[in-house]
């Protein structure tokens, strides 16, 4: 399975309008699936608690089987989502 390298992942998030209410919709999802590694699913499934925005930033993803695991957030990606 291929993957994505840092620049390439830059460059896709680089490329979105920000500018407009569903190209900063897009680039906070990006930023977020990208951030935690979590499958499009789990991030279509978090809801407003499962978020802590606030110093040290975590989301907490429920995956398969019903795991939970929290995830820290990068600064630059808890300022987006905020």
């Amino acid at each position: 399975m291929g993957y994505l390298e840092v620049a390439e992942v830059q460059a896709i998030l680089k490329a979105i309008d920000r500018h407009s209410p569903s190209g900063e919709r897009d680039y906070v999802l990006l930023s977020l699936l990208y951030n935690t590694g979590a499958r499009v699913q789990e991030v279509c499934d978090l809801r407003i608690d499962s978020l802590r925005l606030d110093a040290p930033a975590v989301v907490s993803i429920v995956g398969k089987g019903r795991k939970t695991r929290h995830v820290p957030l990068w600064a630059e990606t808890a300022r987006v989502t905020a």
